[in-house]
C-alpha cells in the first residue's frame, strides 16, 4: 500500500467519524467475517470422593428411593444389623453374632488351588 492510498484511507475514515448519521447509539448489526464459530460448552464440577446423606435424607433415582431399596436388600438377604444395647445385655446374642461375623467371612475367603484348610471357630 502506497502513501496515497493511506492517505485515501485516512479521509475515509475521517469522514465517517464526522458522519453521525452513519452510526447511531443503540445500532446493532452483522458483520460476516466467514467465520462458523459454534460454542461447544463443557461443564465440568468438581466432585468429592464421597457423598454424604444424613440418616434423614434419601437418593431418588427416579421415583425410587435408593434408602428403601437399600433397606428390602437387606431384609432379603438377611443381613444382621445388631442392636448394640442388646449385645450387651445377652451374651449368647454377642457370641451368636461372633460366630455369623465368623461365617461371614469365611464365606469371602478366596479358595486357593492348592491348599484346603479347616478354620476353627
Amino acid at each position: 500500500m502506497g502513501d496515497g492510498d493511506d492517505k485515501e484511507l485516512q479521509a475515509l475514515l475521517d469522514d465517517i467519524a464526522e458522519d453521525e448519521s452513519i452510526f447511531q447509539y443503540g445500532d446493532t448489526g452483522t458483520i460476516d467475517t466467514g467465520i462458523d464459530y459454534t460454542p461447544n460448552y463443557s461443564w465440568a464440577f468438581p466432585q468429592p470422593d464421597n457423598i454424604e446423606v444424613p440418616e434423614s435424607g434419601d437418593v431418588k433415582i427416579g421415583d425410587r428411593s435408593l434408602k428403601e431399596f437399600m433397606d428390602k436388600v437387606e431384609s432379603r438377604l438377611a443381613i444382621l444389623t445388631p442392636d448394640s444395647k442388646k449385645l450387651e445385655k445377652f451374651a449368647a446374642l454377642r457370641r451368636a453374632y461372633e460366630h455369623y461375623k465368623t461365617l461371614e467371612s469365611l464365606c469371602e475367603l478366596e479358595e486357593e488351588e492348592d491348599e484346603d484348610e479347616d478354620v476353627p471357630f
